[in-house]
């Protein structure tokens, strides 16, 4: 049975790896807001891909992506979170996809003009599609390599880190329980995998 989905102004919904407000929306497009930005979507494209954000969830999204963006995106100067915003400019458009030519087509046309390969920007569309803005951070611009560990306990990782830089030093071993520990009660016990030590 397929699940009915509603829109609504004021609506909150994650959609692209952001979290976003629905401010206006018609049959034909819809204006999203967050904070200052705005953007315009494909109703069709909105309805496909939209998670809405109720007060049972709203949390959880807050705990689950945010954290892990926001690791990405402080570790880039400037210039590297200038190269992320053209890179999103590329492939937004792409993604409002509207049908009057050929994705494939708009795809050459679209690599060509930001001088990289067609497989290049499916990569881009497939992280701004999971990861939003930090989804378009490759390893040479991060410095991280993929290595496997699940995201959650990534953040985890770096919240618990942060709450022991104006303490004395701990073992490995007492990081390493207090990173499970609070990824248990953020995300349930034995959801989120562990790295081994």
């Amino acid at each position: 049975m397929a699940s009915v989905v509603e829109l609504s102004v004021g609506k909150r919904v994650w959609f692209e790896g952001d979290m976003w407000e629905i401010a206006s929306i018609s049959a034909a497009a819809a204006q999203l807001s967050r904070g200052d930005k705005f953007r315009s979507v494909a109703t069709l494209s909105l309805l496909e891909g939209a998670k809405i954000i109720g007060a049972d969830t709203q949390a959880a999204e807050d705990e689950w992506y945010q954290p892990a963006s926001n690791i990405v995106l402080s570790d880039l100067s400037p210039a590297q979170r200038a190269k992320l915003d053209q890179r999103a400019a590329v492939v937004r458009p792409l993604l409002e996809y509207d049908g009057d030519v050929s994705l494939k087509q708009r795809l050459r046309e679209a690599a060509a003009s930001a001088h990289v390969s067609t497989r290049t920007l499916e990569r881009w569309m497939t992280g701004y599609r999971s990861g939003g803005l930090a989804g378009l951070a490759d390893s040479r611009m991060t410095g991280r390599y993929a290595t496997g560990i699940d995201s959650r306990w990534d953040a985890a990782c770096a919240e618990v880190l942060a709450e022991y830089t104006a303490r004395s030093t701990p073992t490995m071993g007492v990081v390493l329980d207090k990173i499970q520990q609070r990824v248990d009660e953020q995300h349930g016990p034995g959801v989120v995998g562990t790295p081994s030590r």
